[in-house]
């Protein structure tokens, strides 16, 4: 290939600021090492050790800089206007990357960069509003010719839509289903599925509300879609050649997935068309494109175009290098971040269209960290292992390292892998060794996903459409429920023979029942033999679970509930009995078997006594997946010690089966209709059928503890807590086993919801303090003055600090407080179309040290302000619901496995409102001050935050010792409601000077008066800033007084222990005098 030829224009580049971070920040820093060139390399608190960064660290004699960005989200720094160009101007750049994503299509920024003289690594800011303006692109589109009478065809749609009224209208006169876009947004951010009048009421209304340009239009969607693009590049001097197409076909909810060229979907001669309708649309004189950029097209397979081939149209342009350029650099051999450098430069084009000539396929598969069993759902978190195979012909482009912070503000890309081969079969099988012997360690991932689609027949013979990918994997993911070889999960499972079987030839009396089909009678008996001649004996079996060298009882539940499930029931609670081991129940069924009648409601009190009474075990874990109805929740499975849910659309919990709701509620059923089509009617009945027996409503209301995404998840989560449990039978510590250890805070939610309560500096806390982390903390140490010690005022600040540590965050042994945790409920969840839900009350198994606990904790959570939009703490009461959890996994998973127990108390109060009272929240606080009390295991306590009302007094005083965080705060009730009830006044601001005087007066609320009238025995230390500036210093602290504690604490009968809590409850009586 020839050299770049020179130019008079050339102006070189002294130093680059890289606007970006992850794999594109090393590319590019990369690129600017080949060239010689020194840039600058921007970081927050989250991503201060990256790969990019520590290029910059290593060659900051060669004229490298780091730049330190503030703030907790992308808007406060990367997408910051001001910030980023008081960084340009600081570190004394005459050029800045944008790449992809953040603001490499903000033309207003480029503008910006222009008036200043910055040169931007971009087209110019009016040819970027001209073409990345999606309507001003498609006008632009319909009179560009590719032929001496053709034009470039452009989807049905319509200009900007005025009002919802007009996207009302548009959307009948396209027809159901259409497409909703913001012009603006790139990476299909801003496109929405609208598939009837509900659904556009309600992405109008999101993507009006959202951030930025309000425009919106509309287009006819496509059913059955292929996507193709063509990377254009372009100099300041009208040469304007395309380095041949990309098919980006392959994705889920407009996330590309797997990319690759030639495209397989497209003949050539569509291929030189899209080319040509390319370049042309790039030379137009409305246009001049400059730098690199994407024309994307879309193909109707269901519709005929000319020469044979399926109708296309032009989508849109995007005005910037895209995430999957490599593919077209594997085939054409041109380094296109180079070539943006040398553009940017003012240098020529080095060849013409003639000299492009891709070779072989290339194919490029995106690793995320998003979970495919849980909807694809973003994770985050410690990226403990991070490797993959070096196989020739692979390119690896990677966004971090291994031990890295996986931050929750950014992109969950872990990195892409690139595999060109001479034909396409040959780049799959180099695509596919690589992702399925790579390694990932601390985030979920979509490895598994794409390996599996790889290997579909669809993907094989290149027939996949932009459909594909999501209803394949909704159908795997189906199977995957039902499938209970999911829960064995790569355990062994020995089945044992029932010790009985049903005979109901044995009955005195024959039964009939109706046959649903014909109205006929048929004899009870007749069926049941008919059955067992199929070899259907039961729908149940059981028998002993080994995974990970910990084994228990194992019964699987898959049809309804009748007397000889039962047998099998009271079998393995027996066996669980006899061998001292876990009983786990799996079900799935209708509930009672109608067939058996009475018998059958029967069974329900038998398996309550064999579970509860008869067979006495060490815990008994229930795990849900698919339609569960009737007598099984209302009987053993409900009585579970812990309750899991599979979350997917074909698990429903309920009494009542939706088919029995229908006729309840007059809504008439179609024949034949399943359980999914039954519910569908009924939400369009009634609304509140719509989240009706769903997963995340049962969890919300606490009737099951936790969600996972499929029975493989339940499977390993029970697999760790039995673990952790068995510590004295099993050879090692699970914290070895089940890597990486259970981080708690970053996780992510079922597939329904989303987690929001990460605090925004919390990878600072876990990560390796490096020389950037050092500078950037000095930069935000004067945030909270030191002061000892803090007023009470001051203390109030601090435990309502966004950073300050959690009950969720210490659990995390990332901090430090325990070796291993098995989170037993979730922390936050925001639940779809719905206010964020925080359970104020979290549980889990711990280990610190040799010593298992329960530790049931009171928990906060982190929202963002309807107001200022930044994230706050706050406070969410207990509930009567929240009570009955805690008796249950004290009673449960703490006394049927002797745990010694740790209350974290961190509460504003309990529910105050009426309809609590209704539900009995007195009594069932009653409750737990008399679970607490009567325990006959070490009972401990520690004042994280606020001990508030009742709802504090229930999980602080009743314990064998207590402590209580330095600048914690000790209220009979909230400040606030304490002064309208004393005095009338009620703080609307707590940062008032008033309510400073007023809560300084309180001096009883501190640690050392605390200490002082001997209500806790010691004050954990936080650090002479409070404990969001030192948490593991906080979290040392705190284990040193528990082992302490622990040690101390001897066994004791019951009798002993509740005299001992007694006396200490009645320690200080010494301040009250005796009346003569």
């Amino acid at each position: 290939m020839e050299k770049l030829r020179s130019s008079e224009q050339i102006k070189p580049i002294k130093k680059l600021y890289i606007a970006q971070r992850g794999e594109i920040a090393l590319r590019t820093a990369r690129a600017c090492l080949k060239k010689g060139i020194p840039a600058v390399v921007p970081y927050t608190f989250s991503d201060a050790n990256t790969l990019a960064t520590e290029i910059a660290e290593f060659h900051t004699k060669d004229g490298w800089e780091l730049s330190a960005l503030g703030g907790t989200s992308a808007d406060e720094n990367y997408m910051n206007h001001q910030a980023l160009l008081d960084e340009i101007r600081l570190h004394e750049c005459d050029a800045v990357f944008l790449g992809y994503g953040f603001l490499s299509e903000d033309a207003g920024f480029v503008k910006q960069c222009e008036k200043t003289g910055i040169t931007v690594l971009a087209p110019p800011s009016s040819v970027m509003e001209t073409t990345g303006n999606k309507i001003k692109a498609r006008e632009i589109a319909k009179h560009i010719r590719i032929g001496r009478i053709s034009t470039i065809p452009v989807l049905e749609g319509t200009g900007n839509l005025e009002n919802f009224e007009h996207a009302y209208k548009a959307a009948g006169e396209l027809g159901y289903p259409v497409m909703l876009k913001d012009p603006d947004a790139g990476g299909g951010k801003g496109n929405r599925e609208v598939r009837d009048e509900k659904e556009l009421e309600k992405a109008y209304k999101e993507l009006k509300d959202a951030p930025g340009n309000k425009e919106l239009f509309m287009e006819r969607k496509i059913e059955n879609a292929v996507h193709v693009e063509v990377q254009i590049v372009a100099d300041k001097y009208g040469n304007v050649v395309s380095l041949s197409e990309r098919d980006c076909t392959l994705q889920i909810k407009d996330q590309k997935l797997i990319e690759e060229s030639p495209s397989p979907h497209i003949s050539d001669h569509q291929r030189r068309v899209f080319e040509t309708a390319a370049i042309n649309f790039a030379k137009d004189k409305q246009v001049n494109y400059q730098g690199v950029g994407t024309w994307e097209f879309i193909v109707d397979l269901d519709r005929k175009g000319r020469e044979g081939d399926p109708a296309w149209y032009f989508m849109e342009v995007n005005p910037r290098i895209q995430v999957e350029h490599p593919v077209t650099e594997e085939q054409t051999g041109i380094d296109i971040v180079d070539l943006m450098i040398d553009i940017a430069e003012g240098k020529a084009l080095p060849f013409t269209q003639k000299d492009i000539k891709p070779t072989g396929h290339t194919i490029e598969a995106r690793v995320y960290a998003k979970n495919p069993d849980r909807d694809f759902k973003d994770d985050d978190g410690l990226v403990s292992v991070l490797r993959y195979p070096q196989v020739e012909g692979v390119r690896i482009e990677p966004a971090l390292k291994e031990g890295d912070e996986l931050s929750y503000e950014f992109d969950r890309t872990l990195f892409k892998a690139i595999a060109h081969g001479e034909t396409r079969e040959l780049a799959r099988e180099k695509l596919i060794k690589v992702l399925s012997g790579s390694e990932i360690i601390g985030v979920s991932n979509n490895l598994h996903f794409l390996t599996e689609l790889l290997n579909t027949e669809e993907f094989r013979n290149g027939k996949g459409t932009t459909t594909f990918a999501q209803d394949w994997w909704k159908g795997r993911m189906k199977e995957k429920v039902l499938s209970i070889a999911e829960f064995i999960n790569g355990g062994i499972f020995i089945e044992y023979s029932a010790s009985k079987e049903y005979d109901p030839r044995l009955l005195p009396q024959t039964s009939t029942v109706v046959r649903r089909d014909n109205g006929s009678r048929v004899s009870y008996q007749d069926r049941v033999e008919r059955s067992r001649e199929r070899g259907e004996i039961s729908t149940a079996k059981y028998g002993i679970q080994e995974r990970e060298g910990v084994k228990w009882v194992l019964y699987l539940l898959d049809g309804p509930f009748g007397p000889q499930e039962g047998n099998v029931l009271v079998d393995a609670f027996k066996l669980g009995n006899d061998e001292n081991l876990d009983v786990v129940t799996v079900v799935k069924g209708p509930g009672v078997d109608n067939w058996a009648n009475t018998l059958g409601l029967k069974e329900m009190t038998r398996s309550v006594a064999a579970a509860k009474k008869r067979y006495p075990i060490k815990s008994h874990i229930n795990v849900y997946h698919g339609g569960v109805y009737g007598g099984v929740p209302a009987s053993f499975s409900g009585g579970a010690d812990w309750q899991i849910i599979v979350d997917s659309e074909d698990t429903r919990l309920g009494f009542s089966g939706p088919y029995l709701l229908a006729r309840n509620a007059g809504v008439t059923i179609p024949e034949g209709s399943d359980a999914a089509k039954t519910y569908a009617l009924l939400a369009e009945h009634d609304e509140r059928f719509q989240t009706l027996h769903s997963a995340t409503k049962h969890y919300q209301d606490r009737n099951v503890d936790f969600i996972v995404g499929s029975l493989e998840e339940a499977s390993s989560k029970v697999a760790h807590l039995v673990h952790t449990l068995a510590h004295k039978e099993s050879i090692t510590e699970s914290s070895r086993v089940f890597e990486p250890k259970e981080q708690i805070a970053p996780k992510e939610s079922s597939s329904e919801a989303t987690r929001l309560d990460r605090p925004g500096f919390f990878p600072v806390w876990f990560s390796p303090v490096s020389k950037i982390r050092e500078r950037m903390i000095k930069r935000t140490n004067s945030r909270v003055k030191s002061k000892d010690p803090f007023s009470n005022f001051e203390r109030w600040k601090l435990i309502h600090d966004l950073n300050r540590p959690t009950a969720a965050d210490l659990l995390d042994t990332r901090m430090g407080l325990f070796d291993d945790t098995v989170l037993l409920s979730g922390p936050a969840f925001h639940f779809e179309g719905e206010d964020e839900h925080y359970p104020s009350i979290i549980a889990a198994v711990t280990r610190i040290e040799d010593v298992r606990m329960l530790v049931v904790a009171q928990q906060t959570g982190r929202v963002k302000d309807e107001v200022t939009s930044k994230m706050v703490k706050k406070y969410n009461a207990q509930k009567p619901e929240d009570w009955e959890f805690v008796n249950r996994m004290i009673s449960g998973i703490g006394l049927k496995n002797r745990l010694p127990i740790l209350t974290l108390t961190d509460t504003e109060g309990a529910d105050p409102s009426p309809e609590a009272e209704s539900r009995g929240q007195s009594t069932k606080i009653q409750n737990t001050i008399s679970t607490r009390y009567q325990y006959p295991y070490t009972s401990l306590a520690f004042l994280l935050g606020l001990e508030g009302s009742g709802g504090g007094e229930a999980f602080f005083s009743v314990a064998d010792g207590a402590a209580m965080a330095e600048n914690g705060l000790a209220f009979v009730a909230d400040p606030r409601t304490k002064s309208w009830i004393q005095g009338g006044k009620w703080f609307i601001d707590d940062k008032t000077e008033e309510f400073e005087e007023f809560i300084n007066g309180e001096e009883t609320a501190r640690a050392e008066v605390m200490q002082a009238m001997r209500l806790i025995d010691y004050i954990i230390k936080e650090g002479p800033e409070g404990a969001h500036r030192s948490p593991k210093l906080f979290a040392k602290n705190i284990r040193e007084w528990l082992l302490a504690a622990l040690k101390k604490d001897i066994p004791l009968s019951l009798k002993d222990r509740e005299d001992q809590r007694w006396a200490r409850i009645e320690a200080p009586s010494d301040l009250f005098s005796t009346p003569y």
